[in-house]
C-alpha cells in the first residue's frame, strides 16, 4: 500500500509542476520501480532507453 500511494503521490506532484501526463506516468513508474525491485538502477534506465529506441 506504501508503494502504491508514493506512486500517485509522485505521479500528482509531476502533474503539478506541469510535466505532460505521458512523462508523468512514465517518471512516476520510474519512481516505482526503483523502489520496489531489487534491480539496479542503471540497469532500469538502460532498459528504458532501449525500449524507447526501438519503438
Amino acid at each position: 500500500m506504501r508503494l502504491l500511494s508514493l506512486f500517485l503521490f509522485s505521479f500528482f506532484v509531476f502533474l503539478a509542476v506541469g510535466i505532460p501526463v505521458a512523462l508523468a506516468m512514465g517518471g512516476a513508474a520510474l519512481v516505482y520501480a526503483f523502489l520496489s525491485s531489487g534491480v539496479s538502477p542503471t540497469l532500469l534506465i538502460q532498459t528504458t532507453f532501449a525500449g524507447l529506441s526501438s519503438f
